[in-house]
């Protein structure tokens, strides 16, 4: 299925041996928001893929590229996908009014990470 080969082929990227924006990486992220973890640096840094999987799943924030943490229009996907995500975003959007109204609003618990 796509979904194992998909896996396969962020496997390999784990391995080193990556062909960057493979649409096999693109597929398993679509599929699970937690796949970013398992692809190379320089794919986890790319603002689309950590789009894709933010949609799937906010907690995907955590396994994004650090830099990622630091885009609003990023951790505003997050958080509304998941609100508790506002605890892996940089330090000045957990005091964001507009990101932390959109995280509690998803999840009223994520006000403890503002």
């Amino acid at each position: 299925t796509i979904w194992s080969l998909a896996f396969l082929a962020l496997a390999l990227c784990a391995m080193g041996t990556c062909p960057s924006r493979t649409r096999m990486v693109f597929e398993a992220v679509r599929q699970s928001g937690q796949a970013p973890q398992f692809a190379a640096e320089g794919l986890r840094g790319d603002p689309a893929l950590a789009r894709g999987a933010l949609r799937r799943d906010g907690g995907a924030l955590q396994v994004a590229a650090g830099n990622l943490s630091k885009d609003r229009d990023v951790v505003l996907e997050a958080v509304r996908e998941n609100g508790k995500a506002l605890q892996f975003s940089s330090r000045q959007f957990r005091s964001d009014r507009g990101i932390v109204l959109e995280a509690v609003q998803q999840d009223g618990w994520a006000l403890q990470f503002a």
